[in-house]
């Protein structure tokens, strides 16, 4: 990783961003873990036509709870609730995700910044340089 000199606005400009990523965070107000797709079954009737093709459609939701996959059928009329409170999951997860490359970034910078300061303020004294 490189390192480069930190100034106070500079650290300023990145806590500025880490603002705007927890103002976005804490605006998604429904949110469901997993995701939305269809799935293909057969029903098992052996007169009916999903026993030569891919099968009847099932709308679900599949997540992960306690180590273990969970599904759940949906139904039609909630598909759209669904898709919007999953997408709002994984948009939660991203934004998670470049909180903490930003706090990563905050960290190095008040390291370098801190190192700096030291460095400057030993050189005031000769006995601590």
């Amino acid at each position: 990783m490189i390192v480069q000199v930190s100034t106070p606005n500079h650290i300023k400009k990145l806590e500025a961003q880490r603002h705007a990523v927890i103002l976005e965070l804490v605006q998604i107000e429904q949110m469901i873990r997993g995701k939305f797709g269809v799935a293909y079954r057969r029903c098992g009737t052996s007169t009916c036509w999903c026993a030569r093709g891919k099968g009847h459609p099932v709308n679900r939701i599949t997540w992960t709870e306690q180590a273990r996959s969970r599904t759940k059928a949906i139904p039609a009329e909630d598909i759209e609730w669904i898709k919007q409170r999953t997408e709002a999951y994984r948009r939660f997860r991203k934004r998670r995700q470049a909180l903490r490359v930003l706090e990563d970034k905050i960290n190095a910078a008040l390291d370098a910044f801190e190192a700096k300061t030291v460095q400057r303020t030993n050189k005031q004294r000769k006995y601590l340089s």
